[in-house]
């Protein structure tokens, strides 16, 4: 499976783009986030395994 790329989601810029890892939930990048502007997407495809994995993470708000 092709994991979908880290398209512009954010208007900050690649360098404040980071893959996140979650131990113990997916080994390797889970999801992607902007660490400036902190908007997450998904790293996979709807209907996937991994998707599922990350959905609760992408969708949780900073407090």
């Amino acid at each position: 499976m092709t994991p979908t790329p880290p398209a512009a989601r954010c208007e900050c810029g690649p360098e404040f783009v980071t893959g996140v890892q979650i131990v113990g939930e997916y080994d390797g990048v889970l999801y992607h986030e902007c660490m400036q502007c902190r908007v997450r997407w998904h790293r996979w495809k709807e209907g996937t395994w991994q998707h599922g994995k990350a959905k609760r993470f992408v969708e949780r708000t900073h407090a």
